[in-house]
């Protein structure tokens, strides 16, 4: 099985807890791709923590950098789907839910140009809650992305190729849903079926203290897998 490792929302305000996360994965061999927030929630733009750039660029001459969005907060918008995109599916984060194309565009290009400022290589865009409305997959497409994933699928932006993907993370914004997310961890792991997995690492995921333990048994269970490269994902 192909399995693909990642920590999400990588920002100078998440930096203890990403160092703690990848010092895990680098425990067990795994070099997880990194998902670069350049100003997370308008309080943490890269440029202000040269010593985290630095950091974030040495490591990704051996770990894939993915664009993550731009603030990783929602603005306000009514509707279904704005309800059950940032009150059921984030809290508030689904920052490409309900954006249109003009929007979606100014974000990615501000996050492109900011990253490539730093001298940070970007391997692909992966929102934030895994939601994108159309007009980002228009403007990923344009723009010749070579990988962007949702909740179901990873797929090639530029080529318009999609596959199926299962994606395995936890929950870790109340008890409840972080003992659901655990069981469904769990479970995917003893059944361990042949799609293309993604194991997605949260820096809050810490906050939790029994998913500590979660995180290290999955990541134990990842390292007996095939670990792949989101471009490895994305080939037959």
């Amino acid at each position: 099985m192909r399995v693909h490792v990642s920590i999400h929302d990588v920002s100078p305000a998440y930096e203890g807890e990403v160092i703690h996360l990848l010092d895990l994965c680098h425990a067990r061999g795994i070099k997880p791709a990194l998902l670069v927030v350049p100003n997370f929630h308008g309080r943490a733009p890269l440029p202000d923590a040269p010593a985290f750039v630095d950091s974030v660029r040495s490591l990704s001459a051996s770990h894939e950098l993915f664009l993550h969005g731009y603030y990783h907060r929602s603005t306000a918008r009514e509707g279904v789907r704005a309800f059950v995109d940032q009150r059921i599916v984030s809290a508030g984060e689904a920052e490409f839910s309900n954006l249109t194309i003009g929007e979606c565009a100014e974000l990615v290009n501000a996050g492109t140009e900011m990253m490539r400022e730093l001298g940070l290589r970007i391997d692909g865009f992966v929102p934030p809650a895994w939601t994108m409305a159309h007009g980002l997959l228009e403007v990923l497409t344009a723009r010749g992305c070579e990988y962007t994933e949702d909740h179901l699928t990873v797929r090639r932006p530029k080529t318009g190729e999609t596959w199926p993907s299962l994606v395995v993370n936890f929950a870790s914004r109340s008890r409840t849903r972080a003992l659901t997310t655990t069981l469904f961890s769990r479970l995917s792991m003893m059944l361990s079926l042949d799609v293309r997995t993604r194991v997605a690492l949260h820096p809050t995921d810490l906050r939790v203290p029994f998913l500590h333990g979660e995180i290290a048994r999955l990541l134990d269970w990842a390292k007996t897998q095939e670990l792949s490269t989101a471009a490895q994902l994305l080939s037959a």
